[in-house]
């Protein structure tokens, strides 16, 4: 005589489909992880290369041109601070300077009207720009950047040597 089994097998279809369940809750939970870590790392990514560019500017205007830098603003200002150089040929000034979320060059020549380029990256707004003299030929760069999407922020910091030039440190008034 065959025997009947009744009941068993819903069970075992409710204890399927309960690892299912909890299986696919668990890959959702980890690539919701991923996902934000991904986030974060584009954003540091974003944040990196533009402080990477804007410290290479000014490197490129303090190691290689500049004869004299002036470090204009009181030291606990974070946007009110002005870096600004004077070329070796004596007729180029430089200034860089914060506005507004963005790092600018201001380039003036002899008697004409200074071009002023913005150096952030769009989707990057500068927090903090910090600079302060080290020696008379090396300075400091203090750059707080902010991901404009994320809110994600980060600081910078990078010692720059004037290889032509001396870094002086002018008072503000």
């Amino acid at each position: 005589m065959k025997e009947r089994r009744t009941g068993h097998i819903l069970l075992e279809v409710q204890f399927v489909l309960f690892f299912l369940v909890l299986l696919a809750g668990t890959v959702y939970m980890h690539f919701q992880t991923l996902l934000r870590n991904g986030i974060c790392v584009r954003s540091d990514l974003r944040l990196l290369q533009s402080a990477r560019f804007s410290a290479s500017l000014v490197k490129s205007e303090l190691s290689e041109q500049g004869t004299r830098v002036l470090l204009k603003g009181s030291p606990g200002e974070d946007a009110g601070m002005t870096v600004g150089c004077r070329r070796s040929d004596g007729q180029t000034r430089i200034s860089f300077y914060v506005q507004n979320g963005t790092l600018y060059r201001s380039i003036r020549k002899y008697k004409s009207q200074p071009g002023v380029v913005p150096n952030s990256d769009t989707h990057v707004r500068v927090q903090a720009w910090k600079l302060r003299r080290l020696s008379e030929d090396k300075a400091e760069i203090l750059l707080t950047l902010e991901d404009r999407q994320t809110r994600h922020r980060r600081t910078f910091r990078r010692v720059l040597r004037t290889l032509n030039g001396c870094v002086e440190a002018v008072s503000p008034g």
